[in-house]
């Protein structure tokens, strides 16, 4: 439960003095802890791993990166908030 909330506050305020943590820093950190503290075992860490999720996180971030690059994304953000100026201004 401990670890929990260790995770949760460092994932909050990602910054603790001069040190700056990362998300992934601090589930890596989380996991060996666990493991080399034996609240879980190597291999049922290892079997918990959703490969599947996995595949489809990296898909979403070579498709992400793709729009990122492709410029769409900035395209699409300007469409939104360009039609946001107008309503705003409207409902005045």
């Amino acid at each position: 439960m401990a670890v929990i909330l260790v995770v949760f506050v460092l994932i909050a305020i990602r910054r603790v003095g001069k040190l700056t943590f990362k998300i992934w820093q601090v589930m890596t950190a989380a996991a060996f802890f666990l493991i080399l503290t034996k609240q879980i075992s190597l291999k049922d860490a290892f079997l918990s791993i959703n490969f599947d999720v996995i595949i489809f996180l990296v898909g979403m971030f070579i498709i992400g990166e793709a729009m990122r690059e492709s410029g769409y994304l900035y395209h699409i953000s300007y469409l939104i908030f360009k039609r946001a100026k107008i309503l705003r201004s409207c409902s005045y």
